[in-house]
C-alpha cells in the first residue's frame, strides 16, 4: 500500500508513502473497456458529476491535453495510486504511466499538512 499511517518513535503518528513500487502505480489491464462500458450513453462531464457513476468514484486531478483533444486526469478510487486521462469527446482511455503517476503522487504528498514523507523502506503495517 503506497500510503500508511505509522507511529514514530516518540509515538506520534503520521503518514508515509511506501518506496516506489511500479506495479503501485501501473493501470490494471482491462480498466479502460471497463470505464468505457460503463458510460451508458453519458459524456465524460455528466458521468463525472452525475453521483452513482463508476467515473464519479474516481478522484479528478484536472485537465490535460494529447494532441488537440482534451482529457479529464483521474486518479483510481482504491489504495492503489494509478491514474488514466479519459477524453471528453472520444471513447479513449489512455492510462499514465507508472513513473508519472508516481512523480504526481509526490508533488500532492508535498502540499499535505503535513507533508506525506517518503519511507526509507517498505513500513509494516
Amino acid at each position: 500500500m503506497p500510503v500508511v499511517d505509522i507511529e514514530d518513535a516518540e509515538g506520534l503518528r503520521r503518514r508515509v508513502r511506501s518506496p516506489y513500487v511500479p506495479a503501485d502505480y501501473t493501470v490494471p489491464p482491462g480498466i479502460a473497456e471497463q470505464l468505457l462500458a460503463s458510460c451508458g450513453g453519458l459524456s465524460v462531464t455528466d458521468q463525472l458529476a452525475e453521483r452513482g457513476t463508476l467515473l464519479s468514484s474516481y478522484v479528478r486531478l484536472g485537465d490535460v491535453v494529447h494532441g488537440s483533444e482534451r482529457y479529464a486526469r483521474l486518479l483510481s478510487p482504491g489504495r492503489d495510486p494509478w491514474i488514466v486521462d479519459v477524453a471528453y469527446h472520444q471513447d479513449v482511455v489512455l492510462p499514465v504511466g507508472p513513473e508519472e503517476a508516481w512523480q504526481i503522487a509526490r508533488a500532492s504528498d508535498a502540499k499535505n499538512h503535513p507533508p506525506i514523507e517518503l519511507a526509507a523502506t517498505e513500513p509494516d503495517r
